[in-house]
């Protein structure tokens, strides 16, 4: 357990380094010890944003992020800045896991009412707020939604965090968490009930499930192609099962370009995953293939057929490959190899392949170490059987 005189050096560096202190430090430190008797005595506050011309109805929590609102203001994220570039009069912002509703509020400003805002927000916790600060503001461009983004349609378990911001459909076994029943609905699905048929910007921030955010927006990523804001939590992501750098992953094989921002909100080229921060993908002009699909499990492979041309192996057919892959690792790579190369051929041909169903094996061979760095076109698999299905 870390002493608390370390904890609090380790703070004192990281306020150091924040664009709020460094530019006002005696304003921020008084802010700072505002908030504590703020939180003492159970008081909210109302902030002003001046920048933007707006006002924010702050909870008295000391976890959160309604501290380093109150503390920062306009320099919470540099983000923010960001999107003064990104968007302008008459765009779309769509803002993931929006909690209070700082980036929906900002960006509804920049777009103006010829723009519009979906902000999604499940939490009991945060949803009431969110639809406060819209109201505090009066805003009539942000369309907020109670539910939560996945990859399908359905319900889960919200878990709760040790504060709002850290809500997640994960749980984290090593706390006692409180959950609620909260809606899911896919992107695709979601902003097509809503009639929106273009999207500039995106931001997600939602405790980890960012891939199931992107595996249930294969129109928007694909076809509308915006940028998006997204955070790096990769121990958030391994508690729902999924790679701590999915989503970077399914960006990158779609031809995103990858950023982070500075505290102007310029951006600098960012080329692997930055740990528990925001990152933007910007998408890149270079030729892609644009189908994916929900994330495989690693688990051993299941049945898989291809049409219209040719019948992929299934674990049956010894020639390509065994229910593990297969034997040594100079037969499972080849067989991998080959497997890829079909698939690919069908692609460049048709345009299309049809797979009914795919999972993947574990372990340490060089077949497997092959097979998750193309993981990327096995991704197409799911999203295009159902496309020819016609579910799509």
């Amino acid at each position: 357990m870390k002493s608390p005189i370390k904890n609090l050096v380790k703070k004192w560096h990281w306020l150091r380094t924040q664009a709020g202190f460094q530019t006002a430090p005696v304003l921020t430190i008084f802010r700072f010890i505002s908030w504590v008797t703020r939180c003492a005595l159970r008081k909210g506050a109302i902030v002003k944003l001046g920048r933007w011309n707006l006002s924010m109805f702050l909870p008295a929590r000391w976890k959160g992020i309604e501290k380093l609102i109150f503390v920062f203001r306009e320099n919470y994220e540099s983000e923010l800045s960001y999107l003064e570039s990104a968007l302008s009069r008459g765009k779309t912002f769509v803002d993931v896991g929006a909690n209070l509703g700082i980036y929906a509020l900002v960006a509804s400003r920049i777009v103006g009412q010829s723009g519009r805002v979906i902000a999604f927000e499940p939490s009991v916790q945060s949803f009431p707020r969110l639809k406060q600060n819209i109201a505090l503001n009066g805003i009539t461009n942000v369309m907020a939604l109670p539910a939560a983004v996945s990859d399908k349609t359905g319900r889960a378990w919200l878990y709760h965090g040790p504060d709002a911001s850290q809500n997640s459909l994960g749980r984290n076994p090593f706390l006692e968490q409180k959950a609620e029943e909260i809606v899911t609905e896919s992107l695709d699905n979601a902003l097509r009930q809503a009639l929106v048929e273009h999207v500039d910007v995106m931001k997600m921030d939602v405790e980890g499930a960012e891939e199931l955010v992107l595996c249930g927006a294969n129109r928007v990523v694909t076809s509308l192609r915006p940028t998006i804001i997204f955070e790096i939590n990769p121990q958030a992501s391994m508690r729902l099962g999924l790679s701590p750098r999915g989503a970077w992953d399914l960006l990158d094989s779609l031809g995103y370009d990858f950023f982070v921002s500075g505290p102007d909100g310029s951006l600098s080229k960012a080329t692997s995953p930055p740990m528990n921060r925001n990152v933007v993908a910007v998408p890149g002009n270079s030729s892609t293939t644009t189908i994916f699909g929900t994330r495989a499990h690693r688990e051993h492979s299941r049945n898989v057929v291809v049409k219209p041309h040719t019948r992929m192996p299934t674990e049956n057919d010894s020639e390509y490959f065994s229910p593990e892959l297969g034997g040594s690792a100079p037969y499972g790579l080849r067989a991998v190899k080959r497997r890829i190369e079909n698939i690919g051929g069908l692609l460049q041909k048709s345009g299309f392949a049809t797979v009914e169903h795919l999972r993947y094996a574990t372990g340490r061979t060089a077949a497997i170490r092959f097979l998750n760095e193309r993981l990327r076109l096995l991704e197409s698999f799911k999203i295009t059987a159902r496309r020819d299905s016609g579910e799509m």
